[in-house]
């Protein structure tokens, strides 16, 4: 299942440096989340578990993970398995001066969100 994860920058930096991150939550275009919007695109749902998955969190790892989807029609889900670097799709994150906007990654651009968001590369 492709899932939207919000993560905090710590959460972020032990990722990078680890390769592994163990989180609970995530989103996902669910039937059930389908079901509750007027527009049924695929690329418009996506764009829209990406918006709800970022007003918590200033970065979203995109992965193609083990979930159980949560009851009711918020996209919710539970992550069933640790997130690797291989199951890591993309890496969306905002910056504190433009929180809103979120800018897309390759899955190997750790550095360079890194770079974006003023961490130090070193760490």
């Amino acid at each position: 299942m492709r899932v939207w994860v919000p993560v905090s920058i710590q959460d972020f930096l032990v990722f990078d440096q680890t390769g592994t991150l163990e989180v609970s939550k995530g989103y996902s275009v669910t039937p059930a989340f389908t079901q509750e919007q007027s527009e049924q695109d695929e690329e418009v749902l996506e764009a829209q578990i990406l918006e709800i998955a970022g007003l918590a969190k200033p970065i979203v790892l995109v992965a193609e993970a083990s979930a159980t989807a949560i009851a009711g029609g918020s996209g919710e889900v539970t992550l069933t398995q640790v997130l690797t670097q291989p199951l890591i799709r993309a890496i969306f994150a905002s910056s504190p001066q433009e929180p809103d906007e979120m800018l897309w990654f390759g899955s190997t651009e750790r550095p360079e969100v890194k770079d974006f968001l003023g961490l130090d590369i070193g760490s």
